[in-house]
């Protein structure tokens, strides 16, 4: 079984490429707040929260 990054990155990459440039997330906070702890190898979290309020959050 995949751990939490990695199934979130094969999630992303079924996408058909024409879907990437204008995907969006839409999760309840509870998911939010699970893939807010999400950590890479090196210790780095993979959800980044915008500090601009007219920029989304990113995730990788």
């Amino acid at each position: 079984m995949p751990n939490g990054e990695d199934a979130l990155a094969d999630t992303v990459d079924t996408l058909r490429a024409p879907y990437i440039a204008g995907a969006s997330w839409m999760m309840t906070r509870a998911m939010r707040n699970k893939i807010r702890k999400l950590q890479d190898s090196d210790g780095r979290f993979i959800y980044q929260a915008s500090l601009d309020a007219a920029l989304p959050d990113t995730a990788f």
